[in-house]
């Protein structure tokens, strides 16, 4: 059946040059959303390649980088007990300059309730501030050139990708009820003008809210940031108000796409097709903004890191010279 064709598909690239495949499985417009919203650009803007799908859970691994992936883990154990170990996996790939390539396979049909899909990006969220924050001499050195892995040559399966069942009423509710719990938490690192666009955000309603691509990219940065540099803030509190700020961006997203949703088109298959091209053009502005803020961040990054170096060497750190004062 299709299984046996996918391992076929899987393995036949690390039997060659590849250390490690990637899936990109067939996704509804808006089941990738946390992919194409946020791991993927993120991953980008850090490491330097555009991942398709960094939430298939699935992979193909040569014997060597799995012996690598097995050493380093230990390091990492609360990541890799969890669904963290996906953004985990990838980044060590792309940190350790493997060869990596992506294959297409058909759907991935499964359904994910709002409750899970909160928890998986709870976690996503936690694991992936971990690796670009351990990874931070890596990103800064790296040279700024941005590629998309090599994709491996794959069959053409007839399934189709099931709808995605978020509603926008359903993601404006998480958004405004859980985000007042967490907006005093918000407040202690976000900017004025970043709170008090967040806070507007909270007084609208329908078709009529707006959460664009800008807001999120300086919320999701501004995170970053307070997660490296505010150790007194409570790493689980951070991540809960950023998976419901996050809710707010679908919620966003939805409701820009609904405004094309209302075009005539005596065709179902054409309203479909339209739909389709503007969420893929949504999301490429979302990683396009994330790119275009990256310097900015760095600046920030370097800036707060100086701020917060000791003046003074301790005493410990230093090597004892007999004779020398």
């Amino acid at each position: 059946g299709f299984k046996t064709e996918w391992i076929k598909q899987m393995v036949m690239p690390i039997q060659s040059e590849y250390d490690l495949t990637l899936v990109k499985f067939k996704r509804h417009q808006l089941e990738d959303l946390m992919g194409r919203l946020f791991t993927s650009p993120l991953m980008e803007a850090f490491y330097g390649y555009r991942v398709s799908d960094p939430h298939s859970g699935m992979y193909a691994i040569t014997h060597g980088l799995v012996e690598d992936l097995c050493q380093d883990s230990k390091f990492w154990p609360d990541i890799t007990n969890s669904y963290g170990i996906d953004p985990w996996l990838i980044t060590r790939a792309l940190r350790w300059k493997k060869h990596i390539c992506e294959v297409e396979l058909g759907a991935k049909l499964a359904y994910i309730s709002k409750e899970k899909f909160n928890f998986v990006f709870t976690q996503t969220a936690a694991a992936l501030f971990e690796c670009i924050t351990r990874d931070s001499k890596f990103w800064f050195s790296r040279e700024t050139v941005f590629r998309g892995l090599d994709v491996f040559a794959s069959i053409n399966y007839p399934d189709k990708a099931e709808e995605s069942c978020f509603s926008l009423a359903d993601l404006l509710t998480s958004f405004k009820e859980n985000y007042s719990q967490y907006e005093r938490l918000s407040n202690m690192f976000l900017p004025p003008d970043l709170t008090e666009s967040l806070h507007q955000s909270l007084t609208v309603s329908g078709t009529e809210f707006s959460f664009d691509h800008h807001l999120w990219v300086q919320t999701v940065y501004q995170f970053l940031l307070g997660y490296r540099f505010n150790p007194s803030i409570s790493r689980n509190d951070l991540f809960n108000s950023l998976t419901f700020i996050f809710n707010g961006r679908m919620a966003g997203f939805l409701a820009t796409l609904n405004k094309f949703s209302i075009i005539p088109l005596e065709e179902e298959p054409e309203r479909e097709f339209i739909l389709h091209l503007v969420s893929d053009s949504l999301k490429n502005e979302q990683r396009s903004c994330f790119l275009e803020s990256r310097k900015e961040f760095f600046k920030q990054w370097q800036h707060m890191t100086q701020e917060t170096r000791p003046p003074i060497t301790p005493a410990h750190f230093m090597e004892f010279i007999p004779g020398v004062p």
